[in-house]
């Protein structure tokens, strides 16, 4: 898998490992105890906030120690530019998120993992 890219025809199998219960509430910093074992990559869908409905999906290959991930949105009427993130890191003990982050404010109602799902080759 050279560069992290997936071979064309290749047969990709894709589980759901974990489904946030309450998607619109907030996240803490905390460990989920899941079994990443045996995946290429780990997908996580990501709601930008609590009260902010967008999302988006980002990938870890679970040879990563950690990965920030997160989203920049831009406030056209104040011209403000604000950055929603979260790291994950991948242990023995399954996916530890670290506290969400707007710019340099933490809170939980940042950057809310929604889904993770696992991907084998």
């Amino acid at each position: 898998m050279a560069g992290g890219t997936i071979p064309m025809g290749a047969r990709v199998k894709e589980d759901v490992l974990w489904t946030n219960s309450s998607p619109g509430g907030s996240f803490s910093a905390q460990t989920l105890q899941i079994d990443w074992s045996g995946y290429d990559h780990i997908l996580i869908k990501m709601r930008v906030a609590t009260n902010i409905a967008l999302c988006t999906v980002f990938r870890l290959f679970t040879s990563d120690a950690d990965v920030v991930y997160g989203m920049n949105m831009h406030n056209f009427s104040t011209d403000t530019v604000y950055v929603y993130s979260r790291t994950a890191k991948l242990t023995s003990e399954g996916i530890q998120f670290s506290a969400g982050h707007r710019n340099t404010s933490a809170g939980a109602g940042y950057a809310i993992p929604l889904e993770i799902r696992g991907v084998r080759l």
